[in-house]
């Protein structure tokens, strides 16, 4: 069942009853039922579907499908069925006791009534017609309006500013002139700021002026344009009986085919050889994926308006504060410590002119390409407002604001518990926090202080450098014949249920001090956010607890709050953590030893709870390997720890027999569905634009940490190597190179 994704629709019903198929979808208050009874099917049979789509009829139900009801079953006279066989009697008696009229018209094989449309909704079908069958089915195709109010939706608009040379450089004279003076007028940060936003979005809006335009229109060039015009006049024609134009007018419809083809094609290859990352955005764009929340299920009820949405969203995605919390102390404390860096100036120049040459959504309307094409005539006047808030530790009000969009996860998308919250927050202040984060960030390295258990969101460690050092163990206890059982640990809200209080405790205890941790409290103090769904905006809500997933500073500030659970592990036990996934194991030769893996979570359970955390029972997994490992079970919080027989570890499969063959099955198959993306949307003829593509979309998923499972099957070797042939191959026919021997044409790598 195709339907429009403006209609919004939901799945109610889909199954196999008595070997018929029953799919019921509802749009609107339209609960619209597809069924399809095969011939010759059992009395009981036809009876458990009737008893089946009785108790799924509710008003507003429309019933279509291929019932097969020879003139043995079933017989019409003026829209009223008859029955003639026990199979009959049945579907009359279902017909009549759901009030159903019959909308077909005429039979639709022969003289058999075999394809019915039937409703219990007044008014709700018209126009019902008998057409020609639809492709090569022998049943006539039954065509008919379906009367429901459709939602209005608007046609996508975009903003486009256009930055050209000559205007960026009047924005730039003309904010060189007026910013010196706008800064000794005002004197706290707040006013500082608001002068400043003011200054600029106002200069702006005067050198960069902009305008909406549809997201679909194109843009063609004056000469096709022409031509489209000149192909309509002569339709036009035409269509008033000049017949004599028409050989005209098909010559002059190719070449427009020809040049919008061209047109296309050329806006392609431009836009993915600019940057070969650009194909990610230009898939999601051409693919038609749907990446719109859909109705969302809330105590059994769906949501289909935006704006709910929003208030539900805001409403889940952050706990309520507990302020009831006894610090923990801690063993190590470190001597040395940081309380100020310093705001260069060149340095703030080379991070502006570095920001991704992009508009964005910000509070204050600010995006980095603004930054970045200003940067020489912004830079003194932000350095001066960075060094007034770092050396005051008050920031402007608008910089504790956050604009989240919630970020699918996995799962039911339905379920509001499957998404995350994405924080954007103001440009300038992510440009502050970028300073921050790197004084902070250099002080631990060279104090050693974060844990090197810890892999996530760290320089020169990454998931292939966990990954190693654990297979590395891993391989020599199954070397030594010896079992290990893994447990992985998930965090519930890991982000966003960090009490600030004990974070702040945690910054102090390693040596954030001073101007930076003052800084750094008033940072987390008192901000509020709002969801933001399509144009829908929910009211502002606080947020008491967490760190702003998608800030600067967040990732970094939450390693510091769980440096120290390595602490805790006993000997025996390994740990490696990347940001908030936990993976503890035990290498033993005896289940007696199991013991100390129990422990140990019971100590990361008690643990959890000291610093305000808690552990996800259900996505919580173990992972057993080794020939005689007798799977001895763990518990977390009472409730036993599933175990299974593989496990997606940082984005690699391992089994546990360690041999890949899963992994290998998943990334070949990922490769295959994005190579069918690809020939689908990409039209260029270029073998350069195929290369590109292919090394920036297929080959990272067949190559991500190679050094993992680096596979020393021939099958394996050879099915790998089997999609970049096929890839290759298909590249060089739309290159129109059909005649060449493709094995000495491999795209070079």
């Amino acid at each position: 069942m195709l339907i429009c994704n403006e209609l919004k629709p939901r799945l109610v019903f889909s199954d196999s009853i008595g070997g018929c198929e029953i799919l019921i979808v509802k749009i609107s208050s339209f609960n619209i039922f597809c069924i399809y009874r095969p011939p010759n099917i059992g009395i009981s049979h036809t009876k458990l579907l009737f008893k089946t789509l009785t108790s799924k009829t509710d008003k507003n139900s429309i019933i279509c499908g291929d019932f097969n009801f020879s003139n043995k079953d079933v017989i019409w006279t003026n829209s009223i069925p008859l029955p003639k066989s026990a199979t009959g009697e049945l579907f009359v008696s279902f017909f009549n006791k759901n009030c159903l009229k019959l909308h077909t018209t005429s039979p639709t094989r022969g003289h058999s009534w075999l394809d019915l449309v039937m409703s219990n909704c007044k008014d709700s079908i018209t126009n019902c017609q008998t057409s020609d069958s639809i492709l090569s089915s022998d049943h006539a195709a039954i065509c008919f309006d379906l009367c429901i109010n459709k939602p209005k939706t608007k046609q996508p608009m975009i903003f486009c500013r256009k930055y050209d040379k000559p205007n960026t450089r009047l924005l730039n004279i003309y904010l060189s002139s007026i910013l010196p003076s706008t800064s000794t007028s005002n004197y706290t940060i707040e006013d500082k700021y608001n002068s400043f936003i003011s200054n600029i979005l106002t200069a702006r809006d005067q050198f960069l002026p902009g305008t909406y335009i549809s997201k679909f229109t194109p843009r063609y060039p004056a000469s096709l344009k022409a031509s489209i015009k000149e192909k309509a006049r002569l339709w036009k024609i035409i269509s008033k009986g000049k017949s004599d134009l028409i050989p005209r007018y098909n010559s002059l419809n190719l070449h427009v085919k020809i040049q919008i083809r061209k047109f296309y094609a050329k806006l392609e290859k431009n836009y993915i050889e600019k940057d070969p990352l650009n194909i990610f955005k230009y898939i999601n764009r051409h693919s038609k994926n749907n990446n719109t929340i859909p109705s969302l299920l809330v105590d059994g009820d769906y949501v289909y308006d935006d704006k709910h949405k929003c208030e539900i969203f805001a409403g889940s995605f952050f706990l309520d504060s507990d302020t009831n919390f006894i610090i923990p102390e801690l063993i190590n404390i470190n001597p040395k410590f940081i309380d100020d860096i310093e705001i260069d100036s060149s340095k703030l120049l080379k991070l502006l002119n570095s920001l991704p040459n992009k508009e964005g959504l910000s509070p204050d309307f600010i995006s980095y390409r603004f930054l970045k094409n200003c940067s020489v005539s912004l830079v003194s006047y932000i350095s001066e407002l960075f060094r007034i808030s770092l050396d005051s530790a008050i920031l402007p009000n608008i910089w504790k604001e956050s604009v989240i969009i919630p970020l699918f996860k996995k799962g039911n998308k339905e379920l509001v518990s499957n998404y995350r919250p994405i924080s954007i927050t103001c440009s300038l202040c992510r440009v502050m926090e970028r300073f921050i984060f790197n004084g902070i960030l250099e002080f631990l390295l060279e104090n050693n202080i974060i844990s090197p258990h810890q892999f996530g969101f760290l320089p020169r460690r990454s998931t292939t450098t966990q990954l190693i050092t654990t297979l590395e163990d891993w391989f020599d206890g199954i070397f030594s014949n010896k079992n290990i059982d893994c447990i992985y640990l998930d965090l519930r809200k890991a982000f966003d249920s960090i009490p600030h209080d004990l974070l702040l405790y945690k910054l102090h205890k390693i040596g954030v001090r001073g101007k930076i941790y003052n800084w750094i409290k008033e940072f987390l103090t008192n901000r509020k956010y709002r969801v933001k769904i399509n144009d829908s905006f929910s009211s502002y809500y606080s947020a008491p607890l967490g760190v702003p997933q998608g800030s600067v500073l967040g990732p970094l500030l939450f390693l510091i709050y769980i440096n120290d659970l390595p602490d805790i592990i006993p000997k025996g036990i390994s740990v490696k953590l990347f940001a908030d996934d936990i993976k503890i194991y035990l290498i033993h030769d005896s289940i007696s030893q199991c013991n100390i893996l129990s422990d140990t979570i019971s100590n990361i359970e008690l643990w959890c709870g000291q610093w305000g955390i808690s552990i996800s029972s259900d996505k919580s997994y173990a992972l057993y390997l080794g020939r005689n490992n007798q799977m001895h079970q763990y518990k977390i919080e009472d409730t036993i720890i599933k175990g299974l027989d593989s496990i997606r570890d940082l984005g690699i499969i391992i089994d546990n027999k360690l041999s890949f063959h899963k992994h290998f099955d998943t990334i070949v198959r990922t490769a295959y569905y994005r190579m069918k993306v690809l020939f689908k949307t990409i039209r260029s003829r270029s073998i350069r634009t195929w290369t590109l593509v292919y090394k920036s979309y297929i080959r990272p998923i067949l190559e991500y940490a190679p050094e993992i499972w680096n596979p020393h099957f021939k099958k394996d070797v050879l099915q790998i190597e089997k999609c970049q042939k096929f890839f290759t191959s298909i590249a060089l026919k739309k290159y129109l190179c059909l005649n060449v021997d493709l094995q000495k044409m491999l795209i070079p790598l």
